[in-house]
């Protein structure tokens, strides 16, 4: 039989133990709808994805990358990336933000965000309409009239942007030898490197600069065993000649309209030449070439090459070098010019 002491202290058990779960229920209840709101922010700061509808009806999602000249490209989960014409193209439905850059419209760095259309993208029976997100209707546009659509973190990002220097170098590195043993044996080594810079990389932007450099170096050994030689401790003259047979071909010359095939030719000719080489006053060398080749069987196709070079000292192993290169072809093909001129100008390092 319980007293009342102990009915009071079990009643005051139960009603706390009833606060408690009032208390777990109410925190419960009021959490709820805060984790619900913040899933909700969380999904509506990342977009979905972007639809495009194809003529045929069927629907692809994915990522619109651009559009340029009336071709999109677009990365489809399913596809890959795709490239298609407007007139493949039912419509297009963006979730994020694309620069629309209109025919005729150029863009630097001074163009004023402002006068590029910028904002969601809906493209569908012929027509651009961009969200701006401004007051009043979307900003429409012709689909011919749209050169470009770029996405708008992108575009911001080239605009506005300055890469350093070490930034957008494309380029190529190249080396070779060649090694002949004939009526005359030559070895030549040869290595180039070839780099272009162009701020911004990108056609839609007019350039702002672009920056070439190019580093090229030969070494080479010319001999012919037989050849008349005079040779002095200031001079050396080489004196050479041959008889051969040599087929002439010809392609297009470039920038002909209509284009024009030159016949081919098979020739009996000669090759009579020399190379001269002077040390001068002061550490000066002159060089000097000259190859005349006169055909036997057809006089009007004879050719000539000469070639010449003064190399100046300027400091130990390091040369200042004018040099100029003369080609003659009497008979060249159609639209081109018999005769062609070259000179240059450079240093030269000496290996000892």
């Amino acid at each position: 039989m319980l007293s009342y002491r102990d009915s009071l202290q079990s009643l005051l058990r139960v009603l706390k133990h009833g606060s408690m779960v009032i208390a777990v229920a109410a925190v419960s209840l009021a959490a709820g709808p805060a984790q619900t709101g913040w899933a909700q922010a969380a999904s509506a700061a990342t977009p979905g994805p972007d639809v495009l509808t194809l003529a045929n009806g069927d629907h692809l999602a994915g990522t619109l990358v651009s559009e340029a000249n009336g071709t999109v490209t677009f990365h489809s989960d399913g596809a890959g990336d795709l490239t298609l014409t407007w007139d493949k193209i039912k419509s297009i439905q963006t979730a994020g933000k694309f620069a629309v850059i209109q025919q005729g419209q150029r863009v630097s760095r001074k163009t004023a965000d402002s006068e590029v259309l910028q904002g969601v993208v809906a493209a569908e029976e012929g027509k651009v309409r961009v969200n701006t997100g401004a007051e009043g209707a979307p900003k429409e546009i012709t689909q011919p009239d749209t050169q470009y659509m770029i996405e708008a973190g992108l575009y911001t990002k080239k605009v506005h942007s300055n890469p350093g220097w070490s930034h957008g170098w494309i380029g190529a590195l190249s080396a070779g030898v060649a090694d002949v043993e004939a009526t005359q044996n030559s070895r030549t080594f040869t290595g180039e490197a070839n780099f272009v810079r162009a701020i911004p990389g990108v056609s839609w932007l007019d350039p702002r600069n672009r920056t070439t450099a190019n580093f090229a170096a030969a070494y080479g050994s010319l001999s012919q065993p037989g050849a008349a030689t005079t040779k002095t401790a200031e001079q050396e003259l080489d004196m050479k000649g041959d008889i051969h047979y040599e087929r002439q071909h010809f392609g297009f010359t470039p920038g002909v309209v209509p284009p024009v095939k030159t016949p081919d030719k098979n020739l009996i000719g000669a090759n009579i030449g020399d190379t001269y080489a002077a040390k001068l006053a002061h550490g000066m060398v002159f060089n000097q070439g000259l190859v005349v080749t006169p055909a036997f069987n057809t006089p009007s196709a004879y050719s000539a090459l000469a070639t010449a070079g003064l190399t100046f000292p300027v400091y130990k192993r390091l040369g200042f070098n004018l040099s100029a290169l003369d080609d003659f072809l009497n008979d060249p093909a159609f639209g081109s010019k018999k005769n062609s001129f070259q000179f240059s100008a450079g240093l030269t390092y000496t290996l000892k």
